[in-house]
Formats: structure tokens, C-alpha cells, sequence
């Protein structure tokens, strides 16, 4: 009887002791304020990674990137099996709903890398205004296209999309402000520019292509490849090109003078243009449209800041590297007796080897259509 016994107690302590070692394992792993605390882990590694790499040459673009790579991927990978085993093995359902938070939380990070970097940095927008001007003297408009921070790291089927879509817009002149290649290695140069030059070489509008330096251009200042061949470079120089007569006098400013303190030059080259012309200034900074803003200059072009890439919507921009407003980032707008478009440009910035990455700024090209008629004011525009 008592043998039995014992022989009948035996699975009910196996039970209970089995019972016990996983709540134990379940204590350890999704303790009590199991959701604040991961919220407290990630964001102290966060904090981490914003010392270590911040001091750093290109800190900031190191720290985007380390930080994006660790919350939209390496985090929700270990969230999820984490979180997902456990979601399996727990018998404490009191436990679920945070564990069933987190898994949500990572699954939303992973789905926001996929279309941060690789859907809308490639939906490439045409965006286009017409400028009804005096100063055409035929029956037929004259389109100007405006590309920008092409940027390249690597160039590929993206980049031939670029250059297809532009042609498709067949337009009269293309004026390009800055930054034409970024490879992540110099040794990688000689291949990229010759892979740009076969693209620019598709371009051939009757008026031709002109551009301007960017700041990761200044290559071609060290003697890189300065003649880069397939555009007309107008670094601190101006030109007048004619079209069914109507004349265009166009110039571009360095990478330098884009920053500002180009007043005496702006204004020199303004004053020497032909009276009827329609002026046009280039210059890869948006912050030369301060020494523009008191001269009626019929368009400033301008790139750079990507539209900051990052969009928060209803505020803007959280970065541009510039000394614009927020509000200048991206579009067409009278500043002051001027009027000024920043191109959100086609490509994204790529030092330290940041990706592919854009959030609610979507890359474009814009189509300038000058027709004739108007009285040539903002009023009118």
C-alpha cells in the first residue's frame, strides 16, 4: 500500500517541479515591468552609440547609420526571437500583452527599414511650374529641368531610371547643382566617374547641361577628373545661351560661395546680364538665396540638403546642414524680390557609409516651363 503510494505521487511532484523551473525561467526572462525595461535597455543603447560614434570624423552620419542598422534591424531581430520563443513557451498569460507589444513594436521597425530604404528613396517625383514671362520672345515655352544630388555610391538600374525619366521630359536646357558621385571607397573613383560619364553622355538637350560643384564634388578640385565630361561647369562663372530668341543668362557659384558673402559677385553678374534675359543663379548651398534676396532674379536653383531626407510631418526637417529655415528645405517660393527652388535632389547621403534612407521626402526632379506672357512680378508667378 505504501509502495503505492509513492509510485502514484511521483508524477505530481515531477509536475510540480516542472512547473516551478518554468516560472522561474519565465521570471528571468519577461521579469515584472518586462515592457518598460526593454524600452529603458534600448535606449541606453542608444545613448551609447550616439558617445561612441558622435565624436568621431562624420559623427553624425556614423551615428545615423549605427543607430538606424541597430533599431530597424539587429533590435527587432533579437526582439523577435526573443519575444516570439517566449510567446510560444509561456504559460503565465498574464505575460502576454507586453510580450505581444514588443513583437508588434519590432515587426513596425522592420517594416519601416524596408520602405525607408527601399521604397522611398527610390520613388522618384516629377514635380513642374510654369512661368508665364515677357521675356520669351517665340510661341514656344522653353523647359528647364532642374536635377540634383544625383550622389551616387554605386551607380545602377536606379540611377539609369534617372536619366531615362529625364529625357522622357525632353527638355530645352538641364541645370545641374551639385554633388554628382559619392563612392564609399576612393579607390572606387576612376570606375564611378566613368560609369557617370556613359549616363551623363544620354543628355543631349539643344541648350545643353550645366551645373555646379556640391560639397562631396570637391574631388574634382583635387584633380580627380576637373573635366568630367557631359556638363558645362559654371564654378564661380557665368554664361549666355540663346534660344528662338529669347536669351538666358545663367551663373553658378562655387561649392564655397553657395554659403553666402557672394553679394559683389551676384550683383556684378545681375547688372552685366542683357536686359530682356532670363536670369538664372546656381548654387549647390541654398543659403546664397541671402545675398539674392534683394535682386529680381528670375530663378535660384538649389540642392544639398535633400529636402532633409527625414520628414516629420508638421514640423519639417529635423536637420539640413544649412543655414536656411526649415521651410526652405524643399520647393519653389518668393524670397524676398527672388524666387528659389530646392530640389529634395534624386540621391541620399551616403559619408561614413550611411543607406539608403528617406522618411516622408520622397527624391525628385523639377521642370521649370517659361512660356510667354505675364508682367514678369512675384504677383503674377
Amino acid at each position: 500500500m505504501s509502495d503505492r503510494s509513492l509510485k502514484s505521487d511521483h508524477p505530481k511532484d515531477s509536475i510540480e517541479m516542472d512547473e516551478t523551473r518554468t516560472s522561474k525561467i519565465e521570471s528571468l526572462l519577461f521579469p515584472r515591468g518586462f515592457l518598460f525595461q526593454t524600452a529603458a535597455l534600448l535606449t541606453a543603447v542608444n545613448a551609447f552609440l550616439f558617445i561612441v560614434t558622435v565624436s568621431k570624423p562624420a559623427g553624425f552620419f556614423l551615428m545615423v547609420k549605427w543607430v538606424y542598422n541597430a533599431n530597424t534591424l539587429v533590435a527587432p531581430i533579437i526582439l523577435l526571437a526573443w519575444c516570439g520563443g517566449g510567446f510560444i513557451l509561456i504559460r503565465d498569460r498574464r505575460k502576454i500583452t507586453p510580450i505581444i507589444a514588443v513583437i508588434v513594436y519590432a515587426l513596425c521597425m522592420l517594416l519601416l527599414r524596408v520602405y525607408a530604404t527601399h521604397i522611398e528613396p527610390y520613388r522618384l517625383l516629377t514635380i513642374e511650374h510654369t512661368i508665364a514671362t515677357p521675356k520669351i520672345h517665340s510661341t514656344s515655352p522653353l523647359r528647364i529641368l532642374h536635377v540634383t544630388d544625383i550622389q551616387s555610391m554605386n551607380s545602377g538600374a536606379y540611377e539609369q531610371r534617372v536619366f531615362d525619366r529625364v529625357n522622357e521630359l525632353n527638355p530645352d536646357l538641364i541645370l545641374f547643382t551639385g554633388d554628382l558621385i559619392q563612392p564609399r571607397r576612393l579607390e572606387d573613383f576612376p570606375i564611378e566617374i566613368e560609369k557617370m560619364e556613359r549616363l551623363l553622355a544620354q543628355w543631349n538637350p539643344p541648350l545643353g547641361v550645366y551645373g555646379v560643384e556640391g560639397n562631396v564634388d570637391t574631388w574634382m578640385e583635387r584633380g580627380a577628373n576637373p573635366s568630367i565630361r557631359g556638363i558645362h561647369w559654371l564654378n564661380g562663372e557665368s554664361v549666355e545661351l540663346t534660344s528662338h530668341g529669347t536669351t538666358l543668362s545663367l551663373m553658378g557659384l562655387t561649392w564655397r560661395q553657395s554659403h553666402r558673402g557672394s553679394i559683389e559677385r551676384i550683383e556684378q553678374w545681375f547688372e552685366a546680364a542683357p536686359p530682356n534675359a532670363i536670369t538664372i543663379l546656381m548654387g549647390h548651398d541654398p543659403a546664397f538665396a541671402y545675398d539674392a534676396l534683394d535682386l529680381p532674379i528670375d530663378l535660384c536653383l538649389a540642392g544639398h540638403v535633400h529636402g532633409g531626407q527625414i520628414v516629420i510631418p508638421g514640423y519639417g526637417p529635423p536637420v539640413t546642414f544649412s543655414a536656411i529655415p526649415r521651410a526652405w528645405a524643399r520647393g519653389f517660393r518668393p524670397v524676398g524680390k527672388t524666387w528659389l527652388n530646392v530640389s529634395a535632389g534624386v540621391g541620399c547621403e551616403h559619408a561614413a557609409g550611411a543607406p539608403m534612407l528617406r522618411v516622408f521626402c520622397p527624391p525628385d526632379v523639377t521642370v521649370f516651363t517659361f512660356s510667354p506672357g505675364g508682367s514678369n512680378t512675384l504677383a503674377e508667378r
